[in-house]
């Protein structure tokens, strides 16, 4: 899919859900994603990839499954 250019977007690369931690990667984006559903108020948009992981953000199953926290047990 191509680059979202308008509000909330703004073309930046990743999208996060503040509520759920979970970080798209909107280059990467598949129809799983749901990015369409997640509610604007809980969209932040970000350009680098460091900011969201060191805000406790997960990539996403589909788009970004290699930044996909492992849980301990």
């Amino acid at each position: 899919m191509t680059r979202r250019l308008y509000a909330p977007y703004f073309a930046k690369r990743y999208i996060g859900d503040s509520e759920t931690k979970i970080l798209h990667d909107l280059d990467l984006e598949k129809n799983e994603c749901l990015i369409d559903t997640i509610p604007k108020k809980r969209i932040q948009m970000f350009e680098w990839l460091s900011i969201p992981t060191e805000m406790g953000y997960n990539g996403c199953n589909f788009c970004m499954p290699e930044y996909r926290s492992k849980k301990k047990s």
